[in-house]
């Protein structure tokens, strides 16, 4: 009998606004995108998700053009509770293929999902 994995908790976030320019990867926040990083940080802290407790890592599939597959692939192996930083619209596409719901996805937010 195959075995079930357990879900994964994933906080799929939208980064926070950045100075337009490339390469992407290079951007710096604004200063509004600063308050907003450091808004989301306290919403995230109260689904307790500790930065102090989390480590980064680089995933290249949520670069520009991500996908739900890119997501699961980015995850797996890293615990059962994980924050991935995406962009948009990918944020917004990878929300509806794993859910069926189109949704408004600003800067700095986030949807909670079980992968």
């Amino acid at each position: 009998m195959p075995s079930r994995l357990a879900p994964v908790r994933v906080f799929l976030v939208r980064h926070a606004a950045a100075a337009p320019g490339t390469p992407d990867d290079e951007r710096p926040l604004t200063p509004e995108g600063q308050a907003e990083a450091a808004a989301l940080g306290e919403r995230l802290a109260g689904e307790s998700l500790d930065a102090a407790d989390l480590q980064a890592a680089v995933h290249p599939g949520l670069a520009p053009g991500a996908t739900a597959d890119a997501v699961r692939e980015a995850v797996a192996g890293h615990g059962d509770t994980v924050a991935a930083i995406a962009h948009q619209p990918d944020c917004g596409n990878i929300v509806e293929e794993l859910t069926g719901e189109r949704r408004p996805f600003p800067t700095a937010s986030y949807v909670e999902l079980d992968l």
